[in-house]
């Protein structure tokens, strides 16, 4: 008798192929330990079985062929690596007040993804931001700490990625500690990430940007009296400094 193709002919039932490039366990974690933007290192420290998940997360995500994925895919992929690593260097460091305390944290650890050993500044710089050139990954991003956008408590896919990089630049503009306008004297606080020292390059680079000033990116996320604002161009940019502090929670209920 023929063998049914998903059983052996021992009568055991084969174990469908886990997809090395699914966040499923990313999500799962991150819906567990993440509210309101902070991250409950310290219980996800003390749990073995969640530590071993995410340990099997990582090393599936090192052989996943990106190759394979389309662009909304790839850019989420890369995300949520980027995430995840950032995750995972805390919790070897752990307990740490900020990532700076770590020498090479984003610049010299080398984590295997995508069959690829980098850094998370090549995720980045190499991987994401080139390849999608779209400026709002920027956002989306969290470097562990507390001057980036809020990190989500889900994983990014193909489906939501649109949806969720326009909250998350709508989240950078409703924060103070991020975005703000002085119409009267004519001046504007931005984040560093718009500054020339650091990304203003990319947010020019992005295909869906023509303004004369990086900051006029946020144009379609403002209001129609701030946009005009922006769009008139007649204003000084200051750039806020960047909060390192650590996005840890105490706890997550």
């Amino acid at each position: 008798m023929l063998c049914l193709v998903l059983s052996s002919c021992s009568g055991r039932s084969r174990t469908p192929p886990v997809d090395a490039c699914s966040p499923a366990v990313f999500d799962d974690l991150l819906h567990k330990y993440v509210a309101g933007g902070k991250v409950d290192y310290a219980s996800l420290k003390n749990s073995k079985a969640d530590l071993d998940a995410f340990d099997d997360y990582l090393r599936r995500i090192g052989t996943c062929d990106v190759s394979k994925l389309p662009g909304l895919a790839l850019a989420a992929f890369w995300v949520n690596a980027y995430n995840a690593f950032n995750i995972k260097g805390v919790l070897e460091h752990w307990p740490i007040e900020n990532i700076k305390s770590v020498d090479g944290f984003l610049d010299k650890q080398r984590w295997h993804v995508a069959n690829l050993d980098l850094t998370l500044n090549d995720i980045e710089y190499k991987q994401l931001i080139p390849v999608h050139k779209d400026a709002r990954d920027h956002f989306a991003v969290v470097c562990a700490d507390q001057g980036s956008v809020p990190l989500e408590s889900h994983a990014y896919t193909a489906d939501d990625l649109e949806a969720t990089l326009d909250k998350k630049a709508r989240d950078f503009v409703a924060d103070p500690h991020n975005f703000s306008v002085d119409i009267p004297g004519k001046r504007v606080s931005v984040s560093m990430l718009f500054s020339p020292e650091w990304y203003e390059k990319d947010f020019f680079a992005d295909p869906r940007f023509h303004g004369k000033k990086a900051v006029e990116y946020l144009i379609p996320y403002v209001d129609k009296q701030t946009a005009d604002f922006l769009t008139s161009g007649d204003y000084t940019v200051s750039y806020i400094d960047w909060n390192w502090a650590l996005n840890a929670a105490i706890s997550v209920k």
